[in-house]
């Protein structure tokens, strides 16, 4: 028999439901994204828009205030058939949410392309971004740099000049070095790469070739970086001929070592059918330590077999921490189980897109997950934000998951984490909607977000929660069960499912980590998560 509450927060829970998609609250450190209709105030062109995000210095800008560079990211098969061009856009963004304001970068009538933001460190009140252009007619590939300060007042960009055998290639990663320099890497798929060192001041100092063919991913960006060891090398991960390589290169860019890395990790139990294979198959960042090793990560699959015929398979972000002379010492995955079950591989993971460490001992990465069928995303999409340590221990995790069955789906996928000076990081990204069928990808334009977290995990807004969760949860529609999986410091203490009479369905205490739905009535359900610490989430469920 039904028992019925009648407690002020469904009434006020129940009513936020549906008044949200009317709601113009400001929504602080929150860019571009708003409760339904979701406004775009800068219309993306293309389909997959590139987003990098900088920390302006607080020493400067007490009040705090981020810069966000957007890129719409041309696919190449355009270059020759498309003469129109998009400036990427540079965006100033309050500690409120709001863009108080914005620049056009690149050359007119060329396709330009954001690479990095950097401060300058000679005079910290003003950035620099470092990006490329591309010119149909005259058949080039470029790079650029430019400089402003933090009220966006362009004080020059101009063109870097390459050797002649270099020009056609593209800027895919820089970074700025411990001494202030900028560190670049460019190349084509299938030639060899350059590495060249640049001043703030957009001077050419050094140029060097890598002697190896290669290939390249488009999201390879983030695995350019400076060893922490004192040493003053740099490091990027490449592939040749099918095989990975950590190369090393001195301050003079000259190669060091190119050391082989295993793409596969296999480990086998004592049990005789219990055995793990994860495999990495595109690195998307490295993290340097300081004992001289480097954290990998990127999209990997794993396959665990449980008994002579049970498997599970499962894609996930994998982690592998190398040691100096290419040793993997230890290895780590994100997102395992969560969709996903033995013998039914649904769910699709990618982005494993990282900050600089936390400090010593964690960092921050984020990614996209969800289930898939056939050519279409089904039930659920998440944006997870992720706190782990170098062992490979989460500390963290939070969910941004919005499904709205009338809708379609909303996707999520994150481009870049950035680690800011109070300890949190900023994650910025593009979402759309995607018809579930399958039938259209991306149902209309890209929007970008902004969000910041705090090192504890809180979100800077606290009216964001409604948004943001500690858990997440699938499938939805559901049929005969709710499977819940919850970020390690959060405990659950109850979970109740109410019609939409506010009638109180069940009730559960225990065993949180599935909620039965067999019996219930096909029909919407409003579902209260009740923390231990005492706070609430409510979310929509659907039973099928």
């Amino acid at each position: 028999m039904k028992t019925k509450k009648q407690p002020l927060f469904i009434l006020g829970t129940v009513l936020a439901m549906l008044l949200c998609s009317n709601s113009a609250a400001q929504q602080p450190d929150f860019l571009f994204e708003h409760p339904y209709p979701y406004p775009i105030l800068h219309t993306l062109k293309w389909e997959v828009p590139y987003t990098f995000t900088l920390e302006v210095a607080p020493e400067s800008n007490p009040e705090g205030c981020y810069l966000v560079a957007v890129s719409d990211l041309k696919p190449v098969s355009c270059y020759e058939s498309d003469s129109v061009a998009f400036p990427p856009m540079v965006y100033k963004v309050s500690h409120m949410g709001t863009v108080v304001g914005e620049l056009p970068l690149g050359y007119e009538g060329r396709f330009s392309f954001v690479v990095r933001l950097f401060d300058d460190p000679a005079e910290p009140s003003h950035c620099l971004a470092i990006g490329y252009t591309h010119d149909n007619n005259l058949h080039y590939d470029r790079p650029f740099m430019a400089k402003f300060d933090h009220d966006l007042h362009l004080m020059w960009q101009k063109e870097i000049e390459l050797p002649g055998p270099y020009r056609s290639d593209l800027l895919l990663a820089a970074i700025m070095d411990s001494s202030g320099d900028i560190i670049c890497f460019s190349g084509v798929s299938g030639a060899n790469p350059i590495f060249y060192r640049l001043t703030t001041e957009g001077e050419l100092t050094a140029i060097s070739p890598y002697q190896y063919p290669t290939s390249f991913f488009i999201n390879n960006c983030g695995s350019l970086f400076e060893y922490r060891d004192g040493s003053g090398d740099y490091g990027q991960v490449l592939e040749s001929d099918g095989q990975r390589y950590l190369v090393r290169i001195n301050r003079n860019l000259e190669l060091v070592n190119n050391q082989a890395v295993p793409k596969q990790i296999h480990e086998e139990n004592a049990s005789p059918y219990f055995t793990v294979d994860l495999s990495i198959e595109i690195v998307h960042t490295c993290i340097p330590l300081p004992d001289g090793s480097v954290i990998l990560g990127g999209d990997g699959s794993l396959s665990r077999q449980y008994t002579q015929f049970d498997w599970a398979y499962d894609d996930v972000i994998g982690f592998m921490r190398i040691d100096a002379d290419g040793n993997i010492v230890s290895y780590a995955y994100a997102g395992q189980g969560e969709i996903g079950t033995v013998n039914d591989s649904i769910k699709v993971m990618n982005g494993a897109t990282c900050s600089d460490m936390a400090g010593e001992d964690n960092f921050y990465f984020s990614y996209m997950v969800g289930g898939q069928h056939g050519f279409g995303y089904d039930y659920i999409n998440s944006l997870v934000v992720t706190k782990m340590d170098i062992e490979g221990n989460i500390i963290w995790q939070r969910y941004w998951n919005r499904y709205y069955p009338e809708y379609d789906m909303k996707v999520y996928e994150s481009n870049c984490v950035t680690t800011l000076s109070d300890g949190g990081c900023l994650v910025s990204g593009y979402c759309y909607y995607s018809d579930i069928n399958g039938s259209n990808r991306y149902g209309s334009p890209p929007e970008i977000f902004l969000l910041k977290f705090f090192a504890n995990g809180t979100f800077s807004a606290p009216e964001m929660e409604e948004y943001i969760r500690p858990y997440a949860f699938w499938p939805n529609p559901a049929k005969d069960e709710l499977q819940m999986k919850y970020s390690p410091d959060m405990h659950p203490a109850q979970v109740e499912l109410y019609d939409m009479q506010g009638f109180l369905v069940r009730a559960q205490s225990s065993g949180l980590e599935q909620i039965e739905m067999q019996d219930l009535a096909t029909g919407n359900y409003l579902m209260r998560v009740t923390m231990k610490n005492g706070k609430v989430f409510t979310d929509k469920v659907v039973k099928e």
